[in-house]
């Protein structure tokens, strides 16, 4: 015997795997509208529990992160992306950074802790973010992953799912800037909302494969080390 599984709509990937379809069937447990099933396949992958790793490299096809039970937060948008398109959700992944197009080219803000030779540019995302479960960890990325349906933010790696303008008000509490050695004292959220930026499908892998073309870090504040 072969088990059957009914999605929700015509799959809109190529090729369906049935480890995809096993998963997000179970986590949806038989809903049929589309923002509860998304809302059931976040808290699903994330009660998972797989290993977090952000210097993992991203994974080819994003259904490696349930065969081998790690990934970063761009493999879990994309494994929600391939969840959701498998059962025929119109869902695509999300890169969340902080940035502005100058001049035809998309800047990285970045902070620059002083303005003496050999000091890093330092990513404004903080290194601190708590979760959905109220677990607050040191997450070391420079931008963050999400999967989008429709105007919702299904964000399996914190187990978030919100509206895209409610994700925004919560984001920027976490623009503070990264303290190597503190103190430093300009600790508040910089007045700049995130950039989205929408992947017609996956976020590819690479070692800038990330970030849309064309790009460039840039530094916004240069502040002197006390």
């Amino acid at each position: 015997m072969h088990r059957v599984y009914f999605t929700k709509e015509n799959p809109l990937i190529d090729t369906v795997n049935v480890l995809g379809v096993k998963h997000i069937c179970a986590y949806a447990n038989g809903e049929i509208e589309d923002t509860t099933i998304a809302k059931k396949g976040v808290k699903g992958v994330y009660a998972e529990q797989w290993r977090y790793n952000p210097n993992h490299p991203i994974f080819d096809e994003p259904l490696d992160v349930i065969r081998l039970k790690i990934g970063q937060c761009t493999d879990y948008g994309n494994l929600l992306t391939n969840l959701y398109r498998s059962i025929g959700l119109p869902a695509n992944s999300v890169l969340i950074y902080n940035g502005a197009v100058l001049r035809d080219t998309i800047n990285g803000f970045f902070w620059r802790y002083s303005r003496e030779p050999g000091w890093p540019f330092v990513s404004m995302l903080t290194n601190t973010l708590t979760s959905c479960d109220d677990t607050t960890k040191e997450w070391e990325f420079n931008y963050h992953v999400v999967c989008r349906l429709s105007n919702y933010f299904c964000d399996a790696f914190l187990g978030l799912f919100r509206t895209d303008t409610d994700y925004d008000a919560w984001w920027r509490y976490y623009l503070y800037p990264r303290s190597f050695y503190p103190p430093y004292y300009q600790n508040e959220p910089p007045d700049i909302p995130p950039v989205y930026y929408d992947w017609n499908f996956y976020v590819p892998h690479g070692p800038y494969g990330v970030y849309p073309r064309p790009w460039k870090a840039c530094p916004i504040f240069n502040f002197h080390h006390p």
